[in-house]
């Protein structure tokens, strides 16, 4: 999308109060991006959010099998994602912003970090992970990441299929805003 195509959508130079950006900065090319931002964003007090999910606990057994599922989806990740930009909690995500947050939180380098709750159940979980673009990918060059072998692991490890349990996940949130 052309700098103009953006401006005619989204609005004028100086004219955005927040862009967020949830789960997804990541794949995007960083330069173009933080210059359409800078252009975009009101001057002064315009901000910018972003922010990713690590990986959460659910129990011992479904935590083991999701770490091998996990890594067996690495070569199906797009190649412009950089999974330890993810990995590492966007602590080496590139954000050319002034901070927003008290103690230099939400900086580059420094991600404000908060713990996330949600509530799974086995069906939604591996819903979650059959959206994921690494599945997908993968599917699409006939490979089955999720085989019935994996959905079968992760049932027996699961325990009674109505279970519903609480996942706790770290998120990293990055928030700044233009200088002066």
């Amino acid at each position: 999308m052309t700098d103009e195509d953006l401006f005619s959508i989204v609005g004028e130079e100086g004219s955005v109060d927040l862009v967020t950006v949830a789960t997804a900065v990541h794949w995007f090319d960083l330069n173009t991006f933080y210059s359409q931002v800078k252009r975009l964003l009101r001057k002064p007090g315009g901000v910018i959010a972003v922010w990713t999910y690590g990986h959460g606990s659910i129990s011992p057994a479904v935590d083991a099998v999701c770490a091998e599922f996990l890594e067996s989806t690495i070569p199906y990740l797009q190649p412009k994602m950089d999974i330890d930009i993810v990995k590492d909690g966007y602590r080496k995500l590139p954000f050319p912003f002034e901070p927003v947050l008290e103690n230099g939180q939400g900086i580059e380098g420094n991600p404000y970090v908060m713990e996330m709750e949600i509530e799974l159940s086995l069906e939604k979980f591996l819903l979650w992970y059959k959206s994921s673009n690494a599945v997908v990918t993968a599917r699409e060059k006939g490979v089955e990441l999720l085989n019935e072998t994996l959905l079968r692991r992760f049932r027996e490890a699961w325990g009674d299929e109505n279970k519903i349990y609480t996942c706790k996940m770290p998120l990293y949130v990055l928030v700044g805003t233009l200088p002066l």
